[in-house]
């Protein structure tokens, strides 16, 4: 069946910053990440953005809202060039009819998501700005290696500074200068719109709160 899950999805290669769907928009496809990576915005009332997350290969778009027959909470961006296969909604939900391990799958995603959800509010109400960042690149080099090819890739972020700001709740200002301490200390190496991770130990250590760089 999940042969025939991916022979019956539509594939589709996307340039950066290619919008994937748009927030508030009928939740009628489900999208998973073959290559590359998309970071899902929260457009806020005021015009404003807000980045919410970013999804790695292996990952699937919009099941939250696919599964509970909501709107899209967000927009999603391509965040690199991408892969992604995408199905119709009403062909998951009769693949799920005839699969019921499909449907326990679903709950756990959309489970797996609130909790990691919950966990950056809460990291953002306890925690100081660079304990907020160290973890917020931990977490996705962790998520890239469990699907990369070699460490170097699951090591090199395709964030800019400005949606590493918006993950963390705080200002571009503070995020660079965070940044700059780490790279003069070899934690990390940053380029446009990347970071790549030299030390993920190091950076752990940060994220733990022992031995923070200044």
């Amino acid at each position: 069946m999940l042969r025939q899950l991916a022979a019956d999805g539509t594939r589709r290669r996307v340039a950066r910053d290619t919008e994937l769907f748009r927030q508030d928009d009928p939740s009628s496809t489900l999208l998973m990440i073959l290559e590359g990576n998309v970071k899902l915005i929260y457009l806020t009332p005021e015009g404003g953005q807000v980045v919410l997350g970013l999804q790695l290969p292996g990952d699937l778009v919009g099941c939250a809202a696919v599964f509970r027959k909501r709107p899209y909470p967000a927009t999603a961006v391509a965040a690199s060039d991408t892969l992604v296969i995408s199905w119709h909604a009403s062909y998951i939900f009769d693949a799920i009819a005839g699969i019921p391990q499909l449907s326990s799958n679903a709950l756990a995603i959309v489970s797996d998501r609130a909790d990691e959800f919950m966990s950056r509010m809460r990291e953002m109400a306890q925690e100081p700005v660079d304990r907020r960042l160290a973890r917020n690149l931990i977490r996705i080099v962790e998520k890239q290696a469990a699907v990369a090819p070699g460490e170097a890739e699951a090591r090199d972020i395709s964030m800019s500074r400005r949606d590493l700001a918006d993950l963390c709740g705080t200002t571009l200002f503070t995020v660079s200068r965070i940044l700059q301490v780490w790279e003069r200390a070899g934690i990390v190496q940053c380029g446009r719109r990347r970071v790549g991770v030299l030390n993920p130990d190091r950076l752990r250590g940060v994220a733990a709160g022992a031995g923070i760089v200044r």
